[in-house]
């Protein structure tokens, strides 16, 4: 608060938006029902601007007395900023863009960049189709555009983050997700997902046996690819003390894995994990 200097916080868990006394750590509820209020910023006009996770950027003043919704932007934003002339840009991590936002009340808003990918960490072709997913959804790229699919891992609870990409049977992808140790399978069209495996060690690529059966993963935090069965989820080691297993690759009936911290590649036995220096 420009005048108090007291501490304007957005609690995205309760929907609060709170004052927080410097000093004393008292806290008093502003406003509420902001829901998924994820950041703010306090304008030039002593306005607090916020935006929400679901696409809603909110006006409230000062002491609480007046909330408004300034316009509706697509769902995923994360951050906000304002120029010292009174121009309100909104950040979204999904689309990886930036918006300007109207404050004159009449709604508006218009988009500064081409939306996309936030971090591209896989890439799918799939009966014609280029599939891409970054650490919140799968998309698909044509005519020089990305179009989200239905797996979307910020608005399907449970849902592993989609940090890798690996194609599977049928219509189906399957995808590593490092920061929780899963790997998961799930269509794109119809956006049903299912886990595979969980308790694996900074999983971060996976391959498909040639039958199908099953799913080898590289375990990067332990070092080893593990065999995960597809009709049961079983997990076995298939072979360890590798460098930093970080791509995996099956080529007539052999799997090669990519070893990060020795800039190597070695050929793995897919039924015995008998390994070797392939360069």
């Amino acid at each position: 608060d420009p005048e108090t200097n007291d501490l304007i916080i957005p609690d995205l868990g309760t929907g609060k938006i709170l004052r927080v006394h410097p000093d004393t750590g008292v806290i008093s509820t502003l406003a509420e029902n902001i829901v998924a209020c994820i950041a703010l910023t306090i304008g030039p006009d002593k306005q607090i601007y916020i935006p929400a996770l679901s696409g809603v950027v909110y006006r409230v003043s000062l002491d609480g007395s007046k909330v408004e919704k300034l316009a509706q932007l697509p769902p995923g934003l994360d951050n906000v900023a304002m120029t010292k002339d009174g121009r309100l840009l909104v950040t979204s991590y999904w689309d990886a863009t930036i918006f300007e936002v109207a404050t004159d009340g009449s709604g508006k808003f218009k988009q500064l960049f081409p939306a996309g990918p936030n971090q591209p960490l896989g890439i799918v072709v799939k009966k014609g189709t280029v599939f891409v997913a970054d650490a919140i959804m799968i998309r698909t790229a044509e005519n020089g555009k990305y179009n989200q699919t239905k797996l979307n891992a910020w608005a399907t609870h449970g849902m592993p983050l989609p940090l890798s990409l690996i194609n599977g049977p049928e219509d189906q992808l399957f995808w590593t997700d490092c920061v929780h140790g899963a790997v998961a399978i799930g269509n794109p069209a119809s956006g049903e997902f299912k886990p595979v495996a969980g308790d694996l060690n900074r999983p971060v690529a996976a391959i498909m046996s040639n039958d199908g059966a099953k799913l080898f993963v590289a375990e990067y935090g332990a070092g080893q690819i593990t065999t995960v069965s597809l009709t049961d989820g079983a997990k076995t080691v298939l072979t360890k003390d590798l460098e930093g297993p970080i791509g995996l690759a099956i080529i007539d009936g052999a799997l090669y894995v990519a070893e990060s911290k020795l800039g190597r590649i070695s050929k793995v036995d897919p039924s015995s994990g008998k390994k070797e220096v392939f360069v």
